[in-house]
């Protein structure tokens, strides 16, 4: 049914391109070439790792099991806790638009966003074991809205774009995203392997304690605060969007 609607409903003609213009890929490697050299796209395209990526590290794949070993949750309490995150990524994903909409304040966005979730995974990962279930979701689903700060990173891409490289800017951001996840995914997962203690269960599989992870989630907390850092040293008076 999708495919159906976009079929009548999308169009690739160009009304005002001209019977002369010169085709598509006599312009493709001009374009293609000076989006990869952008510097400001690649950053841009960081930052997207330092947020959302590392957040859906967490979700998606170690976030429960951590819950559970480090603040004591059965497994059922643990996937509870953890859709808090996607609640989170939910509201997110239309509350910092809306609040960081224009201007400088984009960019005052990613850096709140940053410094609240260095704040956020200080206390989960090196805090008390001992915090009030309620303040535990409450924490998790803070981390998720502000890790939709990856949107307000694509809208500083799209200062950069123009009619014949929007796609390719958009592409290139979604790619090092991608490719951050797929990185920090294994980096964990060696992480824990180098720190496990040698314990199975009666099925042989692993079994990592609190600490193993808290080693682990370590390097994701050193990917968010390389973020902070590299946020915070871009200047605000360019990242103003085009009137």
């Amino acid at each position: 049914m999708l495919w159906i609607i976009l079929l009548l409903s999308l169009t690739t003609v160009n009304e005002n391109r001209s019977a002369n213009a010169p085709k598509g890929y006599t312009r493709f490697w001009p374009s293609f070439c000076s989006v990869l050299l952008n510097h400001k796209v690649f950053s841009y395209a960081l930052l997207t790792v330092g947020t959302c990526a590392v957040v859906n590290t967490v979700s998606g794949l170690w976030g429960p099991a951590f819950l559970s070993a480090k603040y004591h949750l059965s497994p059922l309490q643990a996937v509870h806790y953890n859709q808090s995150i996607s609640a989170g990524l939910m509201v997110g994903s239309f509350l910092l638009p809306t609040i960081f909409s224009e201007g400088k304040r984009i960019l005052q966005g990613i850096r709140t966003c940053y410094l609240i979730l260095v704040g956020i995974f200080i206390c989960l990962i090196y805090g008390s074991a001992s915090i009030p279930p309620s303040l535990l979701q409450i924490a998790l689903f803070v981390a998720g809205i502000v890790a939709c700060a990856d949107i307000l990173c694509f809208s500083l891409t799209a200062q950069l774009s123009t009619p014949k490289t929007s796609a390719l800017i958009v592409g290139w951001v979604d790619t090092i995203h991608m490719l951050g996840l797929a990185c920090l995914q294994g980096l964990v997962a060696f992480s824990l392997d180098k720190h496990w203690s040698g314990v199975t269960n009666e099925q042989g599989l692993r079994i990592y304690q609190a600490r193993d992870y808290e080693f682990a989630l370590g390097v994701l907390l050193n990917v968010v605060i390389g973020g902070t850092v590299i946020v915070w040293c871009m200047r605000s008076k360019n990242h103003n969007l085009k009137k």
